[in-house]
């Protein structure tokens, strides 16, 4: 019995909120089973939007910045121009050529970016390029007095001191090791692909980037997914560096109920989809529609807000401006006819 009061009250109050709304036509109330299937679309909508708190945070208190526009206020060394450096935890392989005690296949960087090295103790190796340790470890070498003219080779045996995090609509999301010259491309590549079936075409990548030598900037870089893999954009394919964090959020999307050919939960992304668009999407009306009381229950404010929406006026009268841009988890309900 409280159950049915419950019900009852729902549609009651359901009822009024559409009354304030105030559409060219009477509103709608959705019926008790409406009202389940809803619960039941909420429920899920919570969980495919669920996001680490801490990642809401960056995102909210980062300075949001198109890729573009990151481009021209930052710059990017081209990849073919940019090298590895080296830091804690990173194994090098270092050999002196024909000095066989001098050569190491595995050798550590410390958490302070040194290394032992045989003859010459500790080395600091931290921030520089393979390139640039070679030519340190044959300078002191020569300088003191152990070797004439070494030929030095320093190769990263396994990378470790820098990664990053692959957050979202991706196969296998987790932290990932940066290596060398990596982009996003190669990245995404190595966390299984995005699952373009559940995300969305926006992506962001949030970084932290030095302003001056003892400030850095957090920034919250904003780019089209689904236009880089096509290769439509050419600038997208930026070079990671240490701690980014690639956010791929799902798809923005909309549930169409009841009397429609086709119900069910439709992506509403890179379109600005309205409601006839949707009615479209799911195949048209039923012949036992009632397009006149197509209805949408919205959130807003943590609120929901109900909206009709009189399809035949708009399509048989031109009424194009009383059409509505559909929003992510909007719920168009398209009841049956009364007669």
């Amino acid at each position: 019995m409280s159950h049915l009061i419950k019900s009852i009250s729902s549609c009651v109050l359901l009822a009024t909120l559409c009354a304030c709304v105030g559409g060219l036509t009477p509103s709608y109330a959705p019926q008790h089973t409406e009202l389940e299937i809803v619960k039941e679309i909420r429920e899920k909508q919570k969980g495919d939007s669920s996001l680490d708190p801490d990642i809401q945070v960056n995102l909210e208190s980062s300075s949001h910045i198109s890729v573009q526009d990151y481009l021209k206020s930052f710059g990017q060394t081209s990849a073919g121009n940019r090298e590895y450096t080296v830091g804690g935890n990173d194994v090098l392989s270092i050999m002196v050529y024909e000095e066989k005690d001098l050569s190491r296949d595995s050798v550590t960087v410390a958490t302070d970016g040194s290394i032992t090295f045989p003859l010459l103790g500790r080395v600091q190796v931290g921030g520089m390029t393979p390139a640039q340790i070679e030519e340190r470890i044959a300078y002191a070498l020569t300088s003191q007095g152990y070797l004439v003219s070494p030929h030095v080779s320093v190769s990263v045996k396994e990378f470790r001191s820098k990664n990053v995090v692959v957050l979202g609509a991706v196969k296998n999301p987790g932290r990932y090791n940066l290596q060398s010259q990596e982009t996003l491309l190669d990245i995404l590549s190595r966390a299984g692909g995005v699952d373009f079936s559940s995300g969305g075409s926006r992506t962001t990548i949030m970084r932290n980037e030095p302003v001056n030598n003892s400030q850095t900037q957090r920034l919250a870089i904003t780019l089209n997914i689904k236009r880089l893999f096509s290769g439509e954009d050419q600038f997208g394919n930026l070079l990671l560096q240490n701690e980014d964090v690639i956010f791929i959020p799902m798809a923005e999307k909309v549930y169409i109920m009841g009397e429609v050919m086709k119900p069910g939960e439709y992506v509403i992304e890179d379109r600005d989809a309205t409601v006839i668009e949707s009615i479209g999407m799911a195949g048209g009306f039923t012949r036992i529609a009632a397009p006149n009381r197509t209805t949408i229950i919205r959130m807003e404010n943590g609120r929901e807000r109900i909206l009709t929406v009189p399809v035949d006026d708009i399509t048989q009268k031109g009424l194009r401006s009383s059409d509505i841009t559909l929003r992510d988890k909007d719920i168009v309900i398209v009841p049956e006819s009364y007669f």
